[in-house]
């Protein structure tokens, strides 16, 4: 009689969980066929655990590399796309580089003209007798500048070396209204662009490009109700009346 076998599942002496038990007293050789086939099915329980295990492994590492492809990716994305970004803000850059050395250039090529050298003609008009023509006019005469430092607004700091002199208005003009005072002070603007801009290089229109003027304390704004009182009530000989520019040019 065959004497019996028993597979034990124990874990014995830290060895493999599934350890086939030998009959005492017995040699390898001795045992039967049976009992190698029990092995055989152990071992190929163990094999098939080791196979699972190992591609529990390997599908861990085609994810991680899946992810890693995606990471790669996603990478190549955000490198190509700081890329476009690069080239766009070089691209600003030249064109405001570019705008900027146009705008100096334009600002450089208006002649700054002193006191000694003020733009007097004006085109002959209906009213032509409120300009003055003539430097020796100057003392019955209202001077009238722009300021060029093309920050868009009206301020009460006055840098002189932002002022040009454009010419000079007939002191007479303290009887005119505010909208007749405008309407002077853009004829001679006018002429001054005709004088040094004849090419409309530099894009300023006599009206357009006025955001109003300043005569001391008192601010006429484009567009906006004129000042208490008339421009009599305000100009004397020794007036000037400052010009100021929409900011962009």
């Amino acid at each position: 009689m065959s004497p019996e076998f028993i597979v034990s599942t124990e874990n014995i002496n830290g060895t493999d969980p599934m350890y086939c038990n030998k009959p005492k007293n017995t040699t390898w050789h001795d045992l039967p066929i049976e009992y190698y086939t029990i092995l055989d099915e152990v071992e190929v329980v163990e094999l098939k655990k080791k196979l699972e295990d190992r591609e529990v492994a390997l599908t861990d590492i085609r994810l991680d590399a899946l992810d890693k492809a995606r990471e790669v990716d996603i990478l190549r994305e955000t490198v190509n796309r700081l890329k476009n970004e690069n080239k766009q803000l070089k691209s600003d850059m030249s064109r405001l580089i570019a705008g900027r050395a146009s705008r100096a250039s334009s600002q450089a090529s208006i002649p700054m003209l002193g006191d000694e050298d003020p733009v007097y003609e004006v085109p002959p008009s209906s009213s032509s007798a409120s300009y003055s023509s003539k430097r020796s006019s100057s003392c019955n005469s209202v001077k009238v500048t722009v300021n060029v430092d093309l920050r868009g607004e009206i301020s009460a700091a006055i840098c002189p070396d932002n002022e040009i002199i454009i010419g000079f208005l007939s002191l007479s003009v303290k009887d005119s209204t505010w909208e007749e005072l405008d309407q002077q002070i853009f004829a001679l603007f006018d002429a001054y662009i005709s004088r040094i801009d004849p090419e409309h290089h530099l894009g300023l229109h006599y009206t357009e490009s006025v955001i109003g003027y300043q005569m001391g304390d008192v601010v006429r704004e484009k567009g906006k109700n004129g000042p208490e009182g008339s421009p009599g009530d305000v100009i004397t000989a020794t007036t000037t009346i400052r010009m100021f520019l929409r900011g962009g040019y």
